[in-house]
């Protein structure tokens, strides 16, 4: 505790802070690889400082929080397990830029992209957990997860595909090439930077994911097949060599009913209510 102690009263680098919250230098989970089994060590350990505070007049709450769904998929929040449940593979998400993780490193980037990692909310991974956890029922019915139910509120929720009204529909990088990159199909993006007087321009172009990785596991519940593609969303035609859209509104509208979605009427509040009434 006596580290504790030097680190209240005296203040510290960037590197010995992250040493004090994570003594071995690493991002700590409480629950990460295996659902339901936790890391009781590391909650004794955060129990730990807050302990002292009030001999320093400090008084603390706990407040969950959440961003792009978790550090595996560039922000905090939901275990590893979670993302492994869908299929995903968590050695190949940044190789096909399933995510961006620089953010969650907090080293290896430049001045400039500091502060954009909630650009990582439309990324194939953390868009994927976003709609299954919303919907997973209604959008990716052949892959259901057994006994696990959540009613929790969210920091910062997304809605990820959700009301998404086109997978190609735009200029910029789109849905649809973090799909089929994700599906282990070299994908040429676009660079674009900030200019003036237009706010945008594209600079070049880049081949990536030339390896031809994929971000499922051929192991996992999908057999190594895109989560949306096993659904129908979007294939993969063979003799054009090249994606295309099987459903333009598969996320717009509901499977079942044919309606048109509202992320927040049909699943946002529903979610509030029901946390609320517990």
């Amino acid at each position: 505790m006596s580290f504790l102690q030097k680190g209240i009263d005296k203040p510290r680098n960037f590197q010995e802070h992250m040493k004090m919250h994570h003594p071995d230098g690493k991002q700590s989970n409480t629950e990460d690889h295996t659902c339901g089994i936790y890391n009781r060590e590391y909650l004794d350990y955060l129990q730990s400082p807050p302990s002292l505070w009030p001999n320093y007049g400090i008084s603390a709450f706990v407040s969950l929080h959440q961003d792009v769904w978790s550090c595996y998929s560039g922000g905090s929040g939901a275990p590893a397990w979670t993302l492994e449940a869908v299929g995903f593979d968590l050695r190949a998400i940044e190789e096909v830029s399933a995510a961006w993780l620089l953010g969650m490193r907090g080293r290896g980037h430049v001045e400039a992209e500091h502060g954009i990692w909630p650009c990582g909310d439309q990324m194939l991974n953390a868009a994927t957990m976003a709609t299954c956890f919303w919907v997973g029922a209604t959008y990716a019915p052949k892959l259901l997860v057994k006994d696990r139910h959540s009613k929790e509120t969210m920091n910062e929720p997304h809605r990820g595909y959700i009301q998404v009204p086109s997978l190609h529909a735009f200029d910029y990088n789109t849905n649809l090439h973090l799909l089929h990159l994700g599906a282990g199909h070299p994908t040429l993006v676009s660079t674009w930077i900030r200019s003036s007087p237009m706010p945008t321009k594209k600079t070049s172009t880049t081949l990536l994911n030339t390896s031809k990785r994929k971000a499922w596991r051929p192991d996992g519940p999908t057999s190594g097949c895109c989560l949306w593609e096993l659904h129908h969303a979007w294939g993969w035609d063979n003799v054009k060599d090249q994606p295309v859209v099987l459903q333009e509104n598969y996320f717009s509208k509901n499977s079942v009913t044919g309606k048109k979605v509202d992320w927040y009427t049909d699943f946002y509040y529903p979610l509030l209510n029901q946390w609320a009434e517990r």
